[in-house]
């Protein structure tokens, strides 16, 4: 999709080619029949089960009480299941406690666990011993960690493993539908990285050849926008000789808002009234505690919270300097409110103390009036915030006023024909934005911005047919461009599939204007289908597979080739919802060495003959590894049953 979109928009093969040729698709060896064992000494009851035979499918059947679900969980963390992403779909809060607990035996020394899975051309061994875990590939020890830190030691175990398997953990509750549009959302952004990483690279080593011209867009796109500025062109110039009365378009938008904005204009008015009145009384108030007395000075010295009752021991002081003799003593520097005075003989000494009289006393006055400071300074602030207040509400109503006015002018034009007029106008705007004029009003403005983005864009198209025939035009901003346009794309799905995601207004518009959204919503509706595959339509006689013609994303609706659609929106009846999901999930695509490992738990709501369908079916997708399915039977002892290809 990449490769048709940008040559489309004007790259050349050969530079789009350079982007994706490291394109490397990882294929998987999947088993085609293999048998596996499984032992777990050390707990209060015996874990061992033996495939015995060889098979891709098998089901594990035993009574409720035989530690089924136990032993599944204990296969997929051996195989680096990654819980956090598949307890997302699981909603089944009892088995994840039951997750928690098993997790806690790969850190019990007294607890051994051993796994094998043996086919003709591997051999795989999975051992838990006392505080290591180990991987064995072929006789060859591929991984071994001693377990002493559970999430950083068990995530590198988990890290590994996930590059041998993709383990698909199923259990009743399962959303697949959620699942696997977050599967295939996650491929697209997995390309969407890729195309980013490898798009720069590719540029940095163009530019960095030779010097080259950089434009936004391909020639055919700036021809197209010339086109459809020159069309505008005409069409601005019409109605303005066809309209000299009118001489700004905005009047579609004034016109109709007449009488809400007339009504706002009283409304806004009566509000300063209100601010004024309240802003006279603040003042007179404030004039008053002023006569009171307070000072209104930015250098107003605030009392220590602590005095009780000031002393004013300043006074003394002063009088007992008057017998002080002599000239010299020794210098020192005083620090008083934040300024440093220097002390140099007993002049400045006196200096010194009639200041800290003056503190003494201002600070004092603080004390002795201080709940009216407390008022004084709200009333400043509450001042400062209705005098701005005032100035924002002054602003509207000048901007309101001039509206009403233009308004009110052209309702009374004779020669102008509203009901003819203002469609036009609409039509305009919609076109001046498509042009990317902006929301410019003036009719001349509009013509002179018109006018000059014909002129830049006819030099553009010049310019680029030159660059062209010198082979310097690599037009970098539209790499950006598709690529923008791409990731809006995919956040939308993301947005629409029911996944919480943050992205603005404008990129959400700019997603759903896109050309792309409709070719990536095809592409995302195609491998949907391709996962799911199938349809198992259940009737009282017998079970039929029938493959689906197509997924709608938008409604969840799935069409089968005999025509019959199937909502899948609030899920499907029991046995079938649990079918789709095991095949849907099992079709995942992934780059993992083996392929998908399928754990289905409480796989006992399907029918013997319903799950027969299934696992045929299953046996076609090529990256399926293994399954292995949890029934409940009769069975004292569980054990493990190897389904034979149909």
């Amino acid at each position: 999709m990449f490769k048709e979109v940008a040559l489309e928009r004007g790259l050349d093969e050969i530079f789009v080619n350079t982007i994706l040729k490291d394109i490397d698709v990882i294929k998987t060896k999947p088993f085609n029949d293999l048998k596996f064992k499984l032992k777990v000494d050390g707990l209060k009851f015996p874990l061992e089960f033996d495939s015995g035979g060889e098979s891709k499918l098998f089901e594990l059947r035993g009574i409720n009480t035989r530690y089924k679900t136990t032993s599944l969980i204990v296969i997929g963390i051996l195989l680096g299941c990654d819980w956090g992403n598949q307890t997302l779909f699981l909603s089944n809060y009892k088995l994840e406690s039951q997750i928690e607990e098993v997790k806690a035996y790969f850190f019990n020394k007294e607890i051994n666990i051993e796994m094998s899975i043996e086919s003709e051309a591997e051999e795989i061994s999975l051992i838990k011993s006392e505080n290591y875990i180990q991987v064995m590939l072929n006789g060859n020890v591929e991984f071994r960690r001693l377990l002493q830190n559970f999430e950083i030691d068990m995530q590198e175990y988990q890290q590994f493993m996930s590059r041998l398997f993709k383990v698909q953990f199923i259990s009743k509750g399962r959303d697949f539908v959620t699942q696997v549009h977050h599967e295939i959302l996650e491929n697209i952004k997995e390309s969407f990285d890729y195309l980013i990483i490898n798009c720069r690279k590719v540029l940095s080593e163009f530019m960095s050849n030779k010097s080259r011209k950089i434009y936004s867009k391909s020639l055919k796109e700036f021809e197209n926008e010339l086109v459809l500025l020159l069309t505008f062109k005409k069409l601005i110039l019409d109605f303005r000789n066809g309209n000299p009365d009118v001489v700004d378009l905005n009047v579609f938008e004034y016109f109709n808002n007449l009488k809400d904005n007339e009504e706002k204009f009283k409304q806004i008015n009566e509000k300063k009234k209100e601010i004024i009145t309240r802003i006279e009384n603040y003042k007179l108030e404030r004039n008053l505690l002023i006569e009171d007395g307070v000072s209104d000075s930015t250098n107003i010295i605030q009392a220590p919270s602590n005095w009780k009752n000031p002393v004013r021991n300043v006074d003394e002081i002063l009088g007992s300097l008057e017998k002080l003799k002599g000239t010299d003593l020794v210098p020192l520097y005083v620090e008083l409110q934040d300024s440093f005075i220097k002390i140099n003989n007993s002049d400045d000494f006196k200096k010194f103390i009639q200041l800290l009289s003056d503190v003494q006393t201002n600070a004092t006055n603080y004390y002795n009036l201080r709940e009216k400071y407390h008022r004084l300074f709200e009333l400043n602030r509450l001042l400062s915030e209705e005098e701005l207040a005032l100035k924002k509400i002054t602003s509207e109503l000048e901007r309101l006023k001039e509206i009403i006015s233009k308004t009110s002018e052209l309702s009374l034009s004779s020669s102008i024909d509203l009901k003819v007029l203002l469609p036009r106008i609409k039509s305009i705007q919609m076109l001046m934005q498509k042009c990317g004029i902006g929301e410019l009003g003036v009719v001349s403005e509009i013509i002179a911005m018109t006018e000059k983005k014909v002129e830049e864009t006819s030099k553009i198209i010049t310019e680029i047919k030159a660059a062209n025939s010198q082979d310097d035009y690599i037009p970098y901003e539209i790499l950006n461009s598709i690529l923008f346009e791409f990731n809006s794309v995919k956040s939308l799905l993301v947005e629409k599939s029911g996944n919480k995601t943050n992205f603005n207004s404008s990129i959400k518009e700019t997603a759903e204007e896109s050309f792309l959204y409709t070719q990536v919503v095809e592409l995302f509706n195609n491998l949907m289908k391709e996962r799911c595959k199938y349809y198992y339509k259940v009737t009282d006689e017998n079970v039929e597979s029938i493959e689906l013609k197509s997924y709608d994303f938008e409604s969840r609706m799935l069409t089968t080739l005999d025509g019959d659609e199937i909502s899948a929106r609030y899920g499907l009846s029991g046995g079938i919802d649990s079918a789709m999901t095991v095949r849907s999930l099992a079709s995942s695509q992934n780059d993992s060495l083996y392929g998908t490992v399928l754990l289905v738990d409480e796989w006992g709501d399907v029918s013997d003959t319903l799950a027969g369908e299934v696992y045929k079916t299953l046996y076609e997708i090529n990256q399926l590894s293994f399954g292995l399915f949890v029934e409940v039977s009769e069975d004292e002892q569980a054990k493990i049953q190897c389904i034979d290809r149909l």
